[in-house]
């Protein structure tokens, strides 16, 4: 699994397509990071803050510092900047808890596909792992 298979809307796809188009082939491994932060604040049917993203997404990195102290988002946004940030790099600090906690399905939806997309080994081989967590 490559490219995510969830958007929540066009706006969040958008923001998506132009996170990596920015990013270059030089940065294959964002794919996940920028599918969370492109996500942020699209549920209200608009594009959201990607300006604010848009301006510390840099093909030299993201500076997520200066994304934390510039995105004025609610608890759920913070929380999945938090996300992107571990994703990103392990370095940034992530708790499972406090991430998912104030977090709807939609946006929950979005950590799940983020996850696929950075470790799909777990996906693909889950059926043959543990057949018994089928249902009947």
């Amino acid at each position: 699994m490559k490219k995510p298979v969830y958007f929540i809307n066009k706006f969040h796809k958008g923001n998506f397509l132009r996170l990596i188009k920015k990013a270059g082939k030089n940065h294959s491994d964002i794919t996940p990071t920028a599918y969370i932060l492109a996500a942020i604040g699209t549920l209200g049917n608009s594009e959201g803050p990607y300006a604010i993203i848009d301006k510390y997404f840099l093909p030299t990195g993201i500076d997520f510092e200066m994304l934390s102290q510039t995105l004025s988002g609610d608890a759920a946004d913070r929380a999945m900047l938090k996300a992107a940030a571990n994703l990103y790099n392990s370095e940034n600090y992530a708790n499972l808890n406090d991430v998912f906690s104030p977090l709807n399905d939609e946006y929950q939806a979005v950590i799940y596909q983020a996850l696929l997309v950075k470790f799909p080994s777990f996906s693909r081989s889950w059926d043959k792992k543990y057949p018994y967590a089928e249902g009947d």
